[in-house]
C-alpha cells in the first residue's frame, strides 16, 4: 500500500457521487490532532477511464477552481462513463487565503513534486497526488491562470507526447478544448520527467496530462470562465467519458 499520512473520506471504487475531504494532518497549538480539509468529489459510473481534474494548485488562480467546482456540483453520475475525481481547491490553504502559495508552510504546490510523504502539508498533498491519485488515472487536467500578478490569454498547454498513441490523444484533447491559443512544450515530460509540477507527476505515472492558463489578474473573467467550463466538457466527451454531451462547433486555435 502506498505510504501516505492523508486519509480520504471518499471511496474511489464506489459507484455514484461522493463528496468529502482529503484530511491532511496538521498538528498545531489550537488543534493537536487537526487536519487541513482538501475538498474532493468523485463521480463513478461503471467501467471506463479515470480523469483527475485539478484547480487551485495555486490558490489565487480562480477560473479553474470555479469551473471544476461547478462541474462537480452539476454533473450526474449517470451522464458519465468511468470515473471523474474533482479537486477544485487542491492547495486548500492557499485557495482559502487567495494566495499563490500556502500560508501554512509557504509551499508552492506546483513546485513540490515529487514530495516527501512525511513532509510539510504542501508536500503531503503533492505526494498524495503523485502516488495515490495518478496511479488511478488515465487522464489529468490541471487548470491554472495568471493569479494575482499575471494575465494569460486562454491557452492550452501540453507536451508533444512520447508514443504515437499519447501524441494522438494529446492532439485530440487540444482540439476538444478549443482554446484560442495552444503551447506545445518541446522538452520535458515522459516517464523520466524531472518536472516538479502536476504535469511532471502525471507523466511519471504514465498519465496523459494537459494544463491550461486561463486569464488571471486576481479576478475571474466571465468569458474565459465559460471557455474553461466548455473545454472541460468537450475534453471529457472527446475521450468517451461524457457520451451524451453534444459539443458545439469548434472556434479554432
Amino acid at each position: 500500500m502506498t505510504e501516505t499520512l492523508i486519509t480520504s473520506e471518499v471511496d474511489y471504487e464506489a459507484e455514484g457521487r461522493q463528496t468529502g475531504y482529503l484530511r491532511v494532518p496538521h498538528s498545531v497549538t489550537r488543534s493537536a490532532y487537526g487536519f487541513i480539509p482538501v475538498p474532493v468529489t468523485v463521480l463513478k459510473n461503471g467501467e471506463g477511464p479515470t480523469m483527475v481534474l485539478m484547480g487551485g494548485t495555486h490558490g489565487d488562480e480562480y477560473e479553474g477552481q470555479v469551473a471544476i467546482d461547478r462541474l462537480a456540483k452539476t454533473l450526474r453520475p449517470d451522464q458519465i462513463t468511468g470515473r471523474i475525481i474533482c479537486l477544485p481547491m487542491l492547495n486548500f490553504p492557499a485557495a482559502d487565503a487567495g494566495l499563490r502559495c500556502s500560508p501554512v508552510d509557504e509551499g508552492n504546490l506546483n513546485r513540490a513534486f515529487p514530495a516527501d510523504p512525511r513532509g510539510t502539508p504542501t508536500q503531503l498533498i503533492a505526494h498524495y497526488v503523485e502516488e495515490v491519485l495518478m496511479p488511478l488515472a488515465d487522464y489529468a487536467i490541471d487548470l491554472h491562470s495568471g493569479g494575482a500578478s499575471l494575465f494569460y490569454p486562454p491557452t492550452f498547454m501540453r507536451c508533444p507526447g512520447w508514443t504515437e498513441e499519447e501524441s494522438a490523444t494529446l492532439r485530440k484533447l487540444q482540439t476538444a478544448f478549443d482554446l484560442p491559443y495552444a503551447w506545445v512544450f518541446t522538452g520535458g515530460g515522459g516517464p523520466n520527467s524531472t518536472a516538479r509540477t502536476t504535469m511532471g507527476a502525471a507523466a511519471r505515472k504514465g498519465v496523459v496530462t494537459v494544463n491550461a492558463e486561463l486569464g488571471g489578474g486576481g479576478a475571474v473573467t466571465p468569458e474565459i470562465l465559460a471557455l474553461a467550463e466548455r473545454g472541460l466538457k468537450r475534453a471529457l466527451h472527446a475521450v468517451g467519458m461524457l457520451p451524451g454531451y453534444e459539443p458545439d462547433a469548434p472556434r479554432g486555435t
